[in-house]
């Protein structure tokens, strides 16, 4: 049985690891914070378009004749590649005067002219709309220069791989395009928003062909390669010349290490450069990047969360790769035994110990060991970091301090039980108020109630079944636990007690019957009445339809109960085939679970929030708008629907399409799907699903009547 134990734990974390392998980032930050600054191999400069050149120059965008005296400026100092890390959008004359087109051509001629000059700038371009299959439609051609810089080398083509693919393309002026020495494109990474940037992406796909990051042009410039020396090896890295091979993970990306925060390079101001200040040996021989660093000028500041910074300029980001890739320093996150096999094995050297022999250990030296076994993974992950390799480390960390977790939650129990579980002992402690833990964990009691096995778990807790020993009953207990996320909300306990008092005063042979509800230290819960019976949800899944008569008779007593609801001021909320119990002794249908059931009263309710199952949501719940007897009307509609027809009335691939078709689409007629359905069944379910509530049934026995008349 342990054995079992840890075979399943260890599956458990094998497959969340898969899942979170990519998500470390807090970790790389703590090493990064530990590691420092250090000094990058100075192949770059960068020109900074900062507050000082700005208050000199003049307001941004400075006039292309500008930059192109600046790109002047850089040429005389005789630097390797000059990038100039500004997007040149084309210009769109429209609604211009002769003389301002003709300024326009005059600009972009000049800048032109610049460029051809210096034989040594680079400029970038954007790719857009990127997908996950190779099946896209281009929205722009390639323009002729871009698709000449294109991977020329490549193996593995034909392995599956989780590149980018592009479905657009943003060109710079015609003009730029023509007179750069080279292009690459300018997305740094697959991190997108408020996310840290962590990744270059080192190659997207477009149109079928496989283009290099601007980084890897400039490297090439750099180093005096032709095109014909870089490769491009899928899945595995790219190749500059003999001697640079930089790692590459399945999607293209290769993890940054950065060198540390802003300013870790040299620095020039423009007006600096441009007033001919300072030294041209600073430039000789260098990547020089002119770009924007003032903050102040959002929209072409493109700023970046990274692990030292939290508004890096892109061009100190640019600056990190260019470096990264001209000294082979990218961290290794790519390498099969260290992304999957080395963690795996970690994790089997955790399970194993850890659930065999920790549970045996007393709270102190489980929580010695933990904590010994927390700092030898972090100690020689963060050695692994410092060779730029990169070790998964997540869900070891969190398997470790979940399980510290569960001994805290396991002492504290089991300390604070043995008083008043004590034989023939008084404590003062209510009986009905205490619950009771195993020393494995394993719950025994809930007040009075003696659980005799876990039944499943839903949204807002666990459901046991359980003898009352008073008298000797059977019954369900349907609990919160407030260790968890839910149990922890006191707006969700006070929905979960409310469920029980509203419930409580429902009598009906077709609702299901409220015992007992009770508020403890630790555990909210339910005592209810046990069934033995079948879903009406796991009868669909095996059957997909039913026949008529048993559709009337589910759909006339789901009805009934629910007008005996209604008539107290109780919607349901949530009237779903998993909520429909049919039961096995008998043709009875019971209704359960009111877990989201609202009393009609404006004290206790809570306007525009959504609660229920999609699939059987109104159209006034996926609105989030208030609710009545009306939206259960509508749910009873969709079951009845999809008994007879062995399809939901309403489908979408995600939530969103969902949604829209509940509320803008018209189902298909029933007598269109089966020919023996007339179409009076189709009026009454139109009407019961009629997307404005007061074309609805008044009352729900309104509608089952109605049905079973025109289908009998």
């Amino acid at each position: 049985m342990k054995w079992l134990k840890v075979i399943g734990v260890t599956l458990i974390i094998i497959i969340i690891h898969f899942f979170l392998k990519n998500s470390d980032g807090f970790i790389q930050n703590i090493f990064y914070s530990f590691r420092g600054k250090v000094g990058p191999a100075e192949n770059t400069v960068i020109v900074a378009i900062d507050p000082g050149s700005i208050n000199v120059i003049g307001d941004w965008p400075w006039k292309r004749t500008k930059i192109a005296e600046l790109v002047d400026s850089v040429s005389a100092c005789g630097p390797s590649v000059i990038f100039v890390n500004c997007f040149f959008r084309p210009k769109d004359f429209a609604g211009m005067g002769d003389e301002d087109k003709e300024a326009i051509r005059a600009e972009n001629k000049d800048l032109a002219r610049a460029f051809i000059a210096a034989q040594n700038v680079v400029v970038p371009y954007f790719f857009e709309k990127f997908e996950k299959s190779l099946d896209v439609q281009l929205l722009v051609v390639p323009p002729e220069r871009i698709l000449l810089t294109r991977f020329l080398n490549m193996e593995n083509t034909s392995a599956g791989s989780d590149l980018y693919i592009a479905n657009a393309i943003r060109s710079p002026e015609q003009a730029v395009l023509e007179s750069a020495r080279s292009l690459g494109y300018h997305n740094i990474g697959k991190e997108q928003g408020i996310h840290t940037t962590r990744h270059i992406l080192q190659t997207i796909v477009y149109a079928n062909n496989f283009y290099p990051a601007i980084s890897l042009e400039i490297a090439r410039e750099h180093l005096k390669l032709d095109r014909g020396s870089m490769a491009l090896k899928i899945n595995e890295e790219v190749a500059l010349g003999d001697h640079l091979r930089l790692p590459m993970n399945t999607d293209g990306s290769s993890m940054i290490n950065f060198y540390g925060p802003s300013k870790a390079f040299p620095y020039i101001s423009a007006s600096d450069l441009l007033g001919r200040n300072f030294n041209k040996q600073r430039c000789a021989g260098k990547i020089v990047i002119i770009g924007i660093t003032d903050p102040a000028l959002k929209r072409d500041y493109d700023g970046h969360i990274t692990p030292f910074d939290n508004n890096m300029a892109a061009s100190e980001v640019w600056a990190n790769i260019i470096e990264n890739t001209l000294t082979a320093s990218f961290i290794n996150s790519s390498s099969l035994f260290f992304a999957l096999v080395l963690p795996l094995i970690i994790i089997l050297l955790l399970a194993i110990p850890c659930t065999l022999v920790c549970v045996k250990m007393t709270f102190k030296k489980q929580t010695l060991t933990l904590f010994a076994c927390f700092a030898v993974l972090v100690f020689t992950g963060f050695i692994f970091f410092l060779f730029k390799i990169w070790v998964p480390l997540l869900v070891p960390l969190l398997y470790i301090a979940g399980l510290f977790l569960s001994f805290v939650w396991k002492r504290f129990k089991v300390r604070g039980l043995p008083l008043a579980t004590m034989p023939g002992g008084t404590t003062g402690i209510n009986p009905s108020e205490t619950i009771l833990f195993s020393q494995t964990g394993q719950l025994m009691r809930i007040g009075r109630y003696q659980i005799i096995k876990e039944l499943g778990s839903g949204a807002m807790g666990t459901v046991y079944k359980a003898n009352d020993p008073v008298i000797n009953r059977t019954v369900a207990i349907k609990t919160i636990r407030r260790d968890l996320g839910i149990g922890a909300n006191k707006e969700l306990r006070e929905r979960f007690l409310r469920e029980a008092h509203a419930a409580g005063t429902l009598s009906h042979p077709n609702i299901v019957i409220i015992y007992d509800y009770g508020d403890t230290d630790s555990v909210s819960y339910i005592a209810m009445e046990y069934l033995e019976g079948t879903s009406l949800e796991e009868k669909l899944a095996n059957e997909k339809k039913l026949g008529v008569a048993e559709t009337i008779a589910i759909v006339c007593q789901v009805a009934d109960g629910l007008d005996k609801a209604h008539a107290q001021g109780i919607v349901h909320r949530d009237i779903k085939p998993a909520n429909i119990m049919l039961m096995n002794n008998d043709t009875k249908v019971k209704i359960m679970d009111f877990g989201v059931a609202k009393i009609s009263n404006a004290a206790m309710t809570q306007t525009g929030k959504t609660l229920g199952t999609p699939y059987y949501m109104s159209p006034e719940q996926i609105n989030g708008e208030e609710i009545d007897n009306r939206s259960d009307i509508f749910s009873l509609g969709v079951i009845a629907y999809e008994c007879l027809a062995g399809v939901r009335p309403f489908r979408g691939e995600n939530i969103s399409k969902l949604s829209y078709a509940i509320l803008q689409e018209t189902q298909q007629n029933l007598s269109s799907i089966d020919s023996n359905v007339s179409p009076a069944v189709d009026e009454v379910l139109n009407k019961a699903l009629a997307k404005e509530r007061h074309n609805r049934f008044a009352h729900a026995a309104e509608f089952s009547t109605k049905l079973k008349k025109v289908l009998i």
